[in-house]
């Protein structure tokens, strides 16, 4: 049987993310055949189109890590607010 590979994407950046911990907690859940890659965004340059021809180290991680994996699970903060 082949592995089913999941690449988790959180859209914050905070350590103490509830996000973060949604996607480690199902990371820590997978059954047995299934492996989730947390990707963290915070190493990320801003988007600039003039940088596509030579793509940083960074975004080059992500994409082959998006492109190998079997699926993708986003969480992503709704709003940003202090407690």
């Amino acid at each position: 049987m082949t592995a089913i590979r999941i690449a988790a994407v959180s859209g914050s950046l905070r350590a103490s993310s509830i996000n973060t911990a949604l996607l480690r907690t199902i990371a820590a859940g997978a059954p047995e055949g299934v492996s989730v890659a947390l990707v963290s965004l915070g190493a990320l340059p801003l988007f600039n189109p003039d940088l596509e021809a030579d793509l940083p180290e960074t975004v080059k991680v992500l994409r082959a890590t998006i492109v190998a994996a079997d699926g993708v699970i986003v969480a992503s903060p709704e709003y940003a607010h202090e407690r």
